[in-house]
C-alpha cells in the first residue's frame, strides 16, 4: 500500500493512535521544510453535525495548522436547490441586515461589482420556491466527483498581504509571538488598543474589530478568545501574494480542496446543518446553536470566516470563495455565501493590490506521491 493511501479514507480512520502518530511523523519529516519549527502537536477529535475526524492540530512556524486526511471519489458541488432547507424560512420576510461594512470596506471597483450584484438578484423571484431553487443552483458549483489528497491546512484563513506575527491578549496585555517584529510597532499598537481615557471617554470608547496601518501592521480581534491577532502588512498584488506564499514553502487550496476542507463533501448545503438563521436572537438569553456551529471549528478543526465581508483566494486566480451580502436581502441571499459550494462571480486581476479588509488566504501543504 502506498504511503498516501495510508493517509486517506478508511485506512486513516481505522488506524490506531500509535499508527496515526507514526504516519504523521513521516508527513512532517518528508513534507515540511526542516527550518519550519513544529510544536504543540495534539491528536484531537473534531466533530461537526455528526461527522467526526480524529487527527492532528499543531503549531507550524507560530501558526496553527491541522492535518486533513485524503479521500477518494468525493462528491462536491450542488444541483438540488433548496432541498433539505426549511421552506417557511426561505419564504419568510426579507431579512433586514445592517451591514455597513459591505459598502464601507470596498473601493470603487467593488462598488461597481456591488451594483451588478444587486441588479443580478432582480432576475430571480425569491418569493417563490422555483426562483429560490434557481438562485441557489446558479450560485453553487456543479456536481462532480474528485479525489482529495491528504493536506496540512491552516486552521484560520489569514488576511491578504499580511504576515502573522503573534497574539496580543486584551485581558493581560501580554504579547505572544515574534517579539522582535512586534517591537517597532508596539507603542503605536498599545496606544490604539489601550488608550489613556477619561472616565467619560471610557464610557463611549470601544476597541476596533479590525485596524489597518498601511505598510506597517494589521490587527484583527478574535471575539470569543479576547485577543488580537497581529500581522505585519505590506501592500501586495495578487501575483505578489502568490509568490510570497510559495516562498514560505506553502501553496493555496484549489476549488475542490477548498470545498472539501470546508464541508467534507457532505450532501448538505451548509457545513453546520440545514438552519438558515445563524444569528442570535436579541430577545432570547439562549445562544443560537446553529451560530455556534457556524462560528466554531468544523469537522476537520478548520475555522471559516463568517463575516461575509471578504473573499478567500484560491490557487486559481479567477476563483474566489466566500462572498459578500447586500445590505438588506432575503435570508437565502445573506447566508448562501457561507455554503461549502458557493461560487462567486467576482474576478480579480494579477496586478490588483489585495487589501486585508477584502481578501483572505489559507496556507496549505498538499501531500502528493513523489
Amino acid at each position: 500500500m502506498e504511503f498516501i493511501d495510508q493517509l486517506s479514507g478508511a485506512c486513516w480512520k481505522n488506524a490506531t493512535d500509535e499508527m496515526k502518530q507514526a504516519l504523521f511523523e513521516q508527513v512532517l519529516a518528508y513534507h515540511v521544510k526542516p527550518e519550519l519549527e513544529v510544536t504543540n502537536i495534539q491528536l484531537k477529535e473534531f466533530e461537526l453535525f455528526g461527522i467526526k475526524n480524529r487527527s492532528f492540530e499543531f503549531m507550524l512556524a507560530n501558526e496553527t495548522f491541522v492535518f486533513i486526511p485524503g479521500q477518494r471519489e468525493v462528491i462536491l458541488g450542488w444541483e438540488i436547490g433548496s432541498e433539505g432547507l426549511p421552506t417557511h424560512e426561505l419564504l419568510g420576510k426579507p431579512e433586514q441586515k445592517e451591514n455597513v461594512s459591505f459598502w464601507a470596506n470596498f473601493d470603487e471597483s467593488m462598488h461597481s461589482y456591488a451594483q451588478e450584484f444587486m441588479e443580478e438578484q432582480e432576475e430571480f423571484d425569491l418569493e417563490t420556491m422555483e426562483g429560490i431553487d434557481a438562485y441557489i443552483n446558479l450560485h453553487t458549483t456543479s456536481l462532480r466527483k474528485v479525489d482529495i489528497p491528504p493536506m496540512i491546512v491552516g486552521k484560520y484563513a489569514l488576511p491578504a498581504s499580511t504576515n502573522f506575527i503573534g497574539r496580543l491578549d486584551m485581558i493581560t496585555g501580554e504579547f505572544e509571538g515574534e517579539t522582535d517584529l512586534f517591537g517597532p510597532f508596539e507603542k503605536k499598537i498599545r496606544q490604539l488598543l489601550f488608550p489613556d481615557l477619561s472616565l467619560q471617554e471610557s464610557l463611549v470608547w470601544s476597541a476596533p474589530e479590525r485596524f489597518l496601518e498601511m505598510n506597517e501592521f494589521y490587527l484583527e480581534y478574535v471575539e470569543n478568545l479576547d485577543y488580537y491577532r497581529v500581522f505585519l502588512h505590506q501592500q501586495l498584488t495578487l501575483e505578489e501574494n502568490y509568490a510570497r506564499i510559495h516562498q514560505w514553502g506553502f501553496e493555496l487550496l484549489d476549488e475542490n480542496q477548498w470545498e472539501y476542507v470546508v464541508g467534507a463533501g457532505t450532501r448538505r448545503l451548509f457545513r453546520w446543518g440545514n438552519e438558515l438563521n445563524i444569528e442570535d436572537n436579541p430577545l432570547s438569553e439562549q445562544p443560537n446553536p446553529a451560530r455556534k456551529r457556524a462560528l466554531g471549528e468544523n469537522m476537520f478543526g478548520a475555522v471559516i470566516d463568517t463575516t461575509r465581508t471578504r473573499f478567500e483566494i484560491t490557487n486559481e486566480e479567477q476563483i474566489l470563495k466566500l462572498g459578500l451580502v447586500p445590505q438588506a436581502g432575503t435570508l437565502i441571499e445573506n447566508v448562501l455565501p457561507l455554503s461549502s459550494y458557493y461560487q462567486s462571480y467576482v474576478r480579480i486581476m494579477k496586478n490588483e493590490i489585495l487589501s486585508p479588509l477584502k481578501y483572505l488566504y489559507r496556507k496549505a501543504l498538499i501531500i502528493r506521491n513523489n
